[in-house]
């Protein structure tokens, strides 16, 4: 403990001494001296990282003991872990969700890209981090405590789109952008479609992408990574593709799938409309993601015509 309440008393008994005198029963009252630690439980700093620059990520610090004040924008000391370097964090924003507890709003770094799980930090002697009893923590080697952080995904959305048909003759200098033919290509994917052949000689296909929300866009990561594969059935539920893998374009954060108008035993299918079922996946590397991240579903009606 790092503090005094008030139950804490030092009693002193009556006592007497065998070669003479005594000493009188009395109550003492104890002066606290002692300046505030981060708190030793788990999780006592929890840096909540929104991995965007239109969130402030926040910083909670639990300590010791009800913390007063805090008059510096640098009151802690980081290490990092990787490199076992001293890196600053400039914070501010103080607010108090309980009286042991500090909320900070990260403002900036140096040395370091990011706050890691598994760094350490202790308060700075020149933080000027104080109790109630205006105790402030000016020891360079008070306790370090490990951090705790926890990657956030902004809220995005994706809208499914089909463009149909697409002659996929002259695909190169077709409606479909060179960026996404570089990626399909990459992919093998063109290679493998055994493109179906429609009257006159031209073979056709349908372009299927899953595209960024435009009113939401400016939130997306910049390392935003997705993966996804697409399935594909007709008005009364046969399926015609199962989960085939679809295209990440990372320049547009779009997934894309060409799909050549045939089922799985490649066959042209009939006119008629047809449900394309995607399930993709956020397997962002920079939130830590191991066995995935985020997942939805999306659904769009397309139409196939002779």
């Amino acid at each position: 403990m790092t503090y005094i309440t008030n139950d804490d008393k030092l009693e002193i008994k009556e006592y007497y001494f065998s070669t003479g005198g005594k000493i009188d029963k009395k109550t003492v009252t104890i002066i606290d001296k002692i300046a505030p630690i981060i708190h030793w439980a788990a999780r006592s700093a929890f840096l909540v990282d929104y991995m965007v620059d239109t969130v402030s990520d926040t910083l909670t610090v639990r300590f010791s003991e009800s913390v007063e004040r805090v008059t510096s924008d640098e009151p802690l000391y980081f290490l990092d872990q990787d490199n076992n370097a001293i890196y600053t964090v400039k914070l501010a924003g103080v607010s108090r969700p309980d009286p042991d507890k500090m909320k900070f709003y990260v403002v900036s770094l140096s040395g370091v890209d990011y706050m890691e799980n598994g760094d350490t930090l202790w308060i700075k002697e020149t933080g000027r981090v104080s109790d109630t009893q205006g105790n402030f923590q000016n020891n360079n080697k008070n306790t370090r405590r490990k951090l705790y952080v926890e990657r956030k995904v902004m809220p995005y959305t994706f809208i499914p789109k089909a463009v149909s048909p697409v002659d996929l003759t002259n695909i190169h200098i077709n409606i479909i952008p060179s960026e996404i033919i570089t990626v399909l290509n990459n992919q093998g994917i063109l290679d493998d479609l055994g493109l179906s052949q429609a009257t006159g000689g031209s073979y056709y296909g349908m372009l299927i992408m899953v595209v960024p929300d435009p009113d939401n866009i400016g939130e997306f990561l910049t390392d935003l990574e997705l993966e996804g594969d697409m399935s594909i059935f007709d008005a009364v539920g046969n399926q015609v593709v199962a989960r085939s893998e679809m295209a990440w374009w990372d320049e547009k954060k779009s997934l894309v799938y060409v799909w050549n108008i045939k089922n799985e035993n490649d066959r042209t299918v009939g006119s008629g409309m047809y449900a394309a079922i995607i399930e993709m996946e956020d397997v962002t590397e920079s939130l830590g993601f191991q066995n995935g991240g985020k997942k939805q579903l999306k659904k769009i009606m397309v139409g196939v015509r002779e």
